[in-house]
């Protein structure tokens, strides 16, 4: 009796221990997965605030992209406003402009016949008062030219520019004609208003093929595309130029500047 009841013991004190061993176990695999879980818990935690943080920098954005949407739209009524009241100058300057050339585009006078006047030479001779049919003389437009020139070399380009477009307005077809066109751009360009220097030279190979200053109007629209950055359009100019003209002073200055363009990196 005593042998089967320590062999029973026995069994029973192995199981105990073999179970306590298993409970331990699992002890260990459920505090692995706890453990696993926190982590995953904090990694959640950590991805929860970086969403939220990055909503709230989402809705500041927004915010000053409001702000600077708002900013433009008050800024864009003030250039209209600006735009309104530079359009009426220019009006006035045009007005201005057409009254004086009014005298040149006129000519001179033909003088009435008076009663009992016969001599038809007299009537066909010129007045020296303005407000007649004739174009203006060969003088006048000389003094209108040099003029011009005046006013471009003493920094006045306004009065320069009015001057050339009045010469030009008053004989088209003068062989100065392309010419004033070319100062008219010079004007410009003195002003740094490259894209407006560039259309008047564009205009002076357009309208005046045969003038002399297509080579320099081509070689100054090419400057102008290096100032505004168009590397590419700059020596597409120059290119032409020393294809058209290839003798030209203006064709040897042009591919020194290409020369140089090889190295300069185009602007965007």
């Amino acid at each position: 009796m005593k042998r089967k009841g320590r062999g029973l013991f026995l069994i029973i004190l192995g199981l105990f221990l073999f179970s306590g061993s298993a409970l331990a176990g699992k002890i260990s695999d459920l505090e692995t997965e706890v453990i696993a879980l926190k982590n995953r818990i904090n990694e959640l935690e950590e991805r929860e605030e970086r969403f939220y943080k990055a909503v709230e920098e989402l809705k500041a954005e927004n915010q000053d992209l409001r702000k600077q949407l708002a900013d433009l739209r008050a800024e864009s009524g003030s250039l209209l406003q600006q735009l309104g009241q530079i359009q009426a100058l220019v009006r006035e300057l045009n007005d201005r402009i057409a009254k004086l050339e009014a005298p040149l585009a006129s000519g001179l006078a033909k003088p009435t016949m008076q009663e009992g006047d016969t001599t038809s030479g007299d009537a066909q001779a010129p007045s020296n008062k303005p407000g007649g049919n004739s174009p203006p003389s060969a003088q006048s437009l000389k003094e209108i030219y040099e003029l011009g020139l005046n006013y471009f070399k003493e920094g006045k380009y306004d009065s320069s520019r009015a001057q050339f477009e009045a010469f030009i307005k008053a004989s088209a077809d003068d062989p100065y004609a392309g010419n004033a066109r070319f100062w008219i751009g010079e004007c410009y360009y003195q002003e740094k208003d490259y894209k407006r220097a560039i259309l008047e030279y564009d205009r002076v190979q357009k309208e005046y093929p045969n003038s002399t200053k297509v080579p320099p109007a081509l070689y100054k629209m090419g400057i102008c595309f290096e100032h505004l950055g168009k590397k590419t359009e700059a020596g597409a100019v120059y290119k032409d130029l020393i294809s058209r003209f290839p003798k030209s002073e203006e064709a040897n200055k042009a591919k020194v500047q290409l020369d140089k363009l090889q190295n300069v990196p185009e602007k965007k």
